[in-house]
């Protein structure tokens, strides 16, 4: 791996500020002011400045319109519009900080591709990850602590993911989030920093063929084609498996388009300035909300894009809403491998208290999943039968199975 995590293009998303005018400062005079992650309002907003507060100024954009400060006590950095500002100092003394574009090819050197095992596509995406930062190549090392029953487990969650990595990893952080955006997973990539993300995959072999949930490692892009590391359909000769974004994007929309970015830890405020609007968690929420119901503005018909507007629903605890979209998205009709991986319906019906049908949903999948399962199928079901109370007979109620995987999330 690299040791200084940068791509193969060699090229950097951020600005690298190493001189600061002395006393030159901007105080904020709005009473409330964004912060975006470049110079523009096509940037992404990244943080909020209030009425008085005192930023070192950095730089400029070529316009000088737009600064480049210093906040959060000097520890993060982003682009605030001068109209907004008082300035103290000379701001023909700050150099230009214009961002550099980014390379229209990149691609991570030092990762090793691996051959998933059966139904292992989570924790071996994730090693392949791990390997740019000279981890194991072994996929049965995540495999034993994310499914230690690989034999039954057929989902892990993209935050156990991401749990993982922050448990297992000193030196290393990840996070994941939803709602993302091709803009951020290339500017991510093109810093240097390997991305997964969950989308689907169309299973052509085996007993039940057709839509399926699938784990994908980012290595880069070329032009409008991503680069993939695909544990199921292949490296391209280790060069990268391309897909067209276009194609991408749409099975990426499929699964709420989540993602999980790995870092070095002292590389956080570079992947939070990336990140903008999805770095911290109720932003992200409020901005996957938006681009939810823009989709489902621009396709009513789409079932993943209702199912998706539920999910950001349930991510605020609003679950009446959140079970209105949901009902919507199942009249429409869904993949039978749906609640294999997403479980937003069945915490939206159990909260407003329609304990029968995420009974019926739960027993409904388990049972279309043959001898395999997932941990969070049975949470539901043990909550919602517990719920159910006297409203179901004994012979009804569950037998809890042995545990799959310890450390889930049920959500």
């Amino acid at each position: 791996p690299l040791a200084n995590g940068l791509a193969h293009s060699g090229a950097s998303a951020t600005p690298s500020p190493t001189f600061t005018p002395e006393g030159l400062n901007a105080v904020v005079t709005a009473q409330a002011l964004n912060v975006r992650n470049g110079p523009g309002d096509n940037f992404d907003v990244i943080g909020h400045l209030i009425q008085g507060d005192v930023l070192p100024i950095l730089g400029t954009d070529a316009s000088g319109f737009w600064l480049l400060v210093q906040y959060s006590q000097g520890t993060l950095q982003g682009w605030i519009a001068t109209t907004f500002t008082q300035i103290n100092g000379e701001l023909t003394n700050a150099p230009n900080m214009q961002p550099t574009p980014l390379p229209n090819f990149v691609r991570l050197d030092g990762i090793t591709y691996l051959r998933q095992a059966f139904n292992n596509c989570a924790p071996t995406a994730l090693t392949m990850a791990l390997t740019y930062y000279g981890g194991t190549d072994d996929q049965m090392v995540a495999a034993s602590y994310l499914r230690p029953n690989t034999e039954q487990d057929v989902s892990v969650d993209i935050s156990q993911m991401s749990d993982y990595v922050n448990l297992q990893f000193p030196g290393l952080r990840s996070v994941w989030r939803m709602g993302g955006s091709w803009t951020t997973l290339r500017r991510l990539l093109a810093a240097g920093f390997p991305v997964i993300i969950e989308t689907s995959v169309e299973v052509t072999s085996g007993p039940a063929p057709g839509w399926a949930g699938h784990n994908r490692l980012l290595i880069g892009y070329d032009g409008d084609v991503i680069l993939t590391y695909d544990s199921y359909l292949g490296s391209g000769n280790l060069e990268g498996y391309r897909v067209a974004e276009s194609t991408l994007d749409e099975l990426w929309r499929q699964m709420n388009r989540q993602f999980q970015v790995i870092y070095p830890v002292e590389r956080e405020a570079e992947v939070a300035y990336i990140m903008g609007e999805d770095w911290l968690i109720p932003s992200n929420i409020e901005k996957s909300h938006r681009v939810a119901l823009a989709e489902m503005a621009a396709n009513p018909s789409s079932a993943f894009a209702l199912y998706n507007l539920g999910t950001t629903y349930v991510m605020q605890g609003l679950y009446t809403d959140a079970a209105a979209a949901y009902d919507q998205a199942q009249a429409i009709g869904l993949p039978f491998r749906m609640h294999w991986y997403q479980f937003g319906m069945l915490e939206a019906y159990y909260n407003v208290g329609r304990y029968n049908e995420v009974i019926d949903i739960t027993r409904r999948t388990l049972n279309n999943m043959g001898n395999m399962a997932t941990e969070e199928l049975y949470y539901w079901l043990g909550m919602a039968t517990r719920g159910a109370g006297n409203m179901i007979s004994p012979s009804a109620k569950w037998k809890p199975p042995s545990p799959l995987t310890p450390t889930t999330n049920p959500r």
